[in-house]
């Protein structure tokens, strides 16, 4: 049954809900010759029971091990061979399995991504193949220091919470996993209530839905099993319940043998669902979002202190970071870090002028625009809008939020989201 549906002249949305609990949402583009399929999980690195840290995405790799239906290899086969591929990404607060394919293969990526989701057996002695290729991606992961530092980041400002676990999970969690134990994971958390399926391009909603409905059909009563019993409180449910989640300012530089210094500077900001969520993103462009940005134009361009500075906007249902990153050498890193702290500080008692706004709200205009126009975007962002809001927002819409943002409520946002007085310093190299 369609419980949402959405049309302009460019695209088509619908939404049905099943009566097990899953979602399907849909967006049509006449002008498309593929489809972009998904199977959202609704929980993340966030939700997991602590002894199981990383879990969700060791599950997110061992569903690639084969199904009932499919082999590891037929999984990946089947659809190279058309010119499709699949993959998958673990965040935080949920998870994704998706696939490209051309429109008229797409039943077929359906039924790979459900059977993946609904049906992987975890096998054995895959399973423990799997957990030493995890525990080098992990010690992999220590030496990419310009992405490691943002996990150090996270462990620090939410030291204790479940946002500051890392994606990967530890050494010591992921070695004591125990195979009863994660397929059981697996089996509550992939589970109907807690499935999005999204799928943008050339698509017809009542098909994909007819596929949805076919591809569990077999295991209907297991599922539905499933979907009655799983406990699917999320811990951002929780949080809010309990009115956190608390940020604890910090300042430490750990030291580490590297060419250059990581930095990374910031505090809260709002949330996903918060007023101010424009306002954060214009902020964002205009201190690091680009070349043109003040933090670029002053730390890179005008004084040559870094190759790479950015500003970072990290949102999550329940609260955010906004974050400074730079590298140098250490010799220059102080410098760096008081340039930053200036045009932040800038930014906050002076705010900007009516034109510096206009046009950092037209380049964000400009790259919703264009970004609207890749497929995977929309596939994902109508997938989050459904997890987060629980509707669509089309991209017009969006576009409007966007530009309706005001020196006036740029002014709010800084006041209520860019407390400097509580920020967290990181340092990470030869210091």
């Amino acid at each position: 049954m369609i419980v949402e549906e959405y049309k302009d002249t460019n695209t088509h949305f619908k939404k049905s809900k099943l009566e097990n609990g899953l979602t399907v949402v849909t967006e049509h583009c006449a002008h498309a010759r593929s489809v972009n399929a998904a199977v959202y999980i609704n929980k993340g690195t966030r939700d997991e029971p602590k002894h199981l840290g990383g879990a969700a995405h060791f599950i997110e790799h061992m569903v690639f091990k084969g199904s009932k239906k499919f082999s590891a290899l037929d999984i990946v086969k089947n659809l190279e061979a058309v010119g499709g591929d699949i993959n998958a990404y673990t965040t935080r607060e949920y998870t994704c399995i998706h696939a490209n394919a051309l429109k008229e293969n797409l039943n077929l990526s359906l039924d790979i991504l459900m059977d993946m989701a609904t049906n992987a057996i975890f096998d054995p002695s895959e399973f423990e193949k799997e957990k030493q290729v995890v525990l080098q991606e992990i010690e992999m992961s220590k030496d990419q220091l310009d992405e490691y530092v943002f996990d150090l980041y996270l462990e620090k400002a939410f030291s204790g919470q479940p946002l500051s676990r890392s994606i990967l999970g530890t050494r010591a969690s992921v070695a004591g996993y125990m195979r009863e134990d994660v397929f059981s994971y697996y089996k509550n958390t992939y589970n109907p209530k807690n499935l999005i399926i999204s799928v943008s391009g050339f698509v017809d909603h009542d098909e994909v839905v007819s596929q949805v409905l076919k591809c569990i059909k077999d295991e209907s009563e297991e599922f539905n099993r499933n979907a009655s019993n799983a406990n699917i409180v999320k811990d951002t449910e929780t949080c809010v319940a309990r009115g956190d989640t608390i940020f604890t300012p910090f300042e430490e530089r750990i030291k580490k043998p590297t060419e250059q210094v990581h930095l990374l500077y910031g505090f809260l900001t709002s949330a996903y669902k918060s007023e101010f969520r424009f306002e954060a993103y214009v902020a964002n462009l205009c201190l690091g979002g680009g070349m043109t940005s003040r933090l670029y134009q002053n730390i890179r361009e005008d004084k040559g202190l870094a190759y790479s500075v950015y500003s970072s906007l990290n949102v999550f249902v329940d609260t955010g970071l906004l974050l400074f990153y730079a590298a140098s050498q250490a010799e220059f890193i102080d410098e760096v870090f008081r340039e930053l702290k200036m045009e932040v500080e800038k930014f906050v008692k002076n705010g900007i002028d009516k034109e510096e706004l206009e046009f950092f709200k037209n380049q964000a205009k400009g790259q919703i625009l264009l970004g609207s126009e890749d497929l995977e975007n929309r596939m994902n962002s109508i997938a989050v809008n459904e997890m987060v809001f629980g509707k669509y927002r089309s991209v017009d819409q969006v576009v409007d939020d966007i530009m309706s943002v005001s020196e006036e409520s740029l002014r709010s946002f800084t006041k209520e989201h860019m407390n400097l007085s509580q920020t967290g310093n990181l340092f990470l190299g030869d210091i």
